[in-house]
């Protein structure tokens, strides 16, 4: 009767040991962990880490890639939601899209580009030098201050697009060949429509 209890307690023991092993591995579908931890993924391994659904994928297959979309992703920064793309090159998971759509409110539009800025700047530091036509986003300290820059291109070119690159290389001196990437970009529409797009990349 001991031994039976005996085994039964390592049984149990090993058991949460499993249990706890596969918790560590979940993890929330946004831009830091997949630039941190996701980048390089096969598919089976990305979808055991954020606990997709596979069932409620739109896969896109072209010849040396595939893209899974997934629409309607709840708390991708805080309490945005938008839509995911991810895009897998000979089973390696190599970028991730984090869409934001804006239907017709440019004020909404300035706030979450803001907060998403904001959470980038927090997170990987100052956009790159690399690009030297590039203006940080945190230039714009209001609404106003964004619709002076926004309406006048909207007015003569009908679309408004900026954005913002980080090279995330350890070696100041690299040209950032071999180094992981990630983007933030914004599209402004005449209708007044607006997208923004955060993207984290592999080489």
């Amino acid at each position: 009767m001991k031994q039976i209890r005996f085994f039964c307690g390592i049984f149990a023991i090993l058991s949460l040991s499993a249990l706890s092993g596969c918790t560590a591995e979940k993890a929330d579908l946004e831009y830091k962990d997949v630039l941190n931890n996701g980048l390089g993924l096969s598919q089976s391994e990305v979808v055991s880490r954020y606990q997709i659904d596979e069932s409620v994928i739109e896969k896109d297959q072209s010849a040396d890639k595939e893209s899974w979309r997934l629409a309607g992703q709840d708390n991708l920064l805080g309490d945005y939601s938008g839509s995911v793309i991810l895009t897998f090159e000979e089973d390696s998971l190599t970028r991730a899209n984090f869409c934001f759509s804006i239907d017709n409110d440019e004020q909404q539009t300035w706030q979450t580009l803001m907060d998403v800025y904001d959470d980038m700047l927090e997170t990987l530091g100052e956009p790159s030098s690399n690009w030297t036509s590039q203006q940080p986003f945190g230039r714009f300290e209001d609404y106003t201050d964004f619709q002076e820059t926004v309406t006048p291109l909207l007015e003569t070119e009908g679309m408004y697009t900026e954005s913002n690159n980080w090279l995330l290389s350890e070696q100041t001196d690299s040209d950032g060949a071999d180094a992981n990437r990630a983007q933030l970009s914004l599209s402004i529409f005449e209708s007044g429509n607006s997208t923004i797009e955060l993207i984290v990349s592999s080489p």
